[in-house]
């Protein structure tokens, strides 16, 4: 995962670094039998003197489709809507000219960029993402990868300047991850080659979550 804040997306020489607004990232996955729905919300707060836009960026799982984006600013929820490159940028960079918050989101490459502007001086933000992904076995194991960093990409990104991930090998974002499995895989043993897992059966499957040291709830 990889966030950043920057000036207006139509001056991207202009680029201004400031802390990551990131406060608390959660991540809940639901496999039901061969299929695995994974949510992820991410809360900001802009710390700022002035309104800035977010830039997240994302890569999204092999065989991942994404279902659906919501962002919640101010207790008003904005939901992401299918349209042409074109038409979409025009009505992003029209509700920014008219003061309103926005957002927009391109998939390239295998990265998801989700921009969320004019977030004002002390507002909060929540981002919720929906993905599912099919499962396939290999043999009697079913593995289930969820990318949750960048790594410095070789050759060119076709993401806009101020959208490219900054990659920055000591910044560490925590985040809470729970799930639950139910269905063919219900009474399968868990693991996890990243971290430790804490799990507890139930009556018809089993439930699932990881800690971390440090706690953004």
């Amino acid at each position: 995962m990889n966030e950043t804040t920057s000036s207006r997306r139509t001056a991207p020489c202009a680029i201004v670094r400031a802390p990551s607004p990131l406060a608390a990232t959660r991540i809940h996955l639901a496999i039901d039998d061969l299929l695995a729905t994974i949510r992820l919300e991410q809360r900001y707060e802009n710390r700022e003197s002035q309104a800035i836009e977010v830039s997240y960026t994302l890569a999204v799982p092999l065989d991942a489709a994404l279902l659906d984006v919501e962002v919640e600013i101010a207790g008003q929820k904005l939901r992401g809507l299918v349209q042409p490159k074109q038409q979409a940028e025009m009505r992003y960079e029209q509700a920014l000219a008219e003061g309103h918050s926005a957002f927009s989101i391109r998939v390239v490459d295998g990265l998801a960029n989700i921009a969320l502007d004019n977030l004002k001086p002390g507002e909060t933000l929540a981002l919720r993402i929906v993905m599912a992904q099919w499962l396939s076995c290999n043999g009697d194991r079913v593995r289930l990868t969820l990318p949750t960093t960048l790594a410095p990409r070789y050759g060119d990104c076709r993401l806009a300047p101020a959208d490219q991930p900054q990659v920055d090998m000591l910044v560490e974002n925590a985040f809470s991850l729970s799930g639950q499995v139910r269905g063919l895989l219900a009474r399968a043993q868990l693991a996890s080659v990243t971290h430790r897992l804490a799990m507890q059966a139930t009556a018809d499957g089993m439930d699932f979550s990881i800690d971390h040291p440090r706690n953004l709830s």
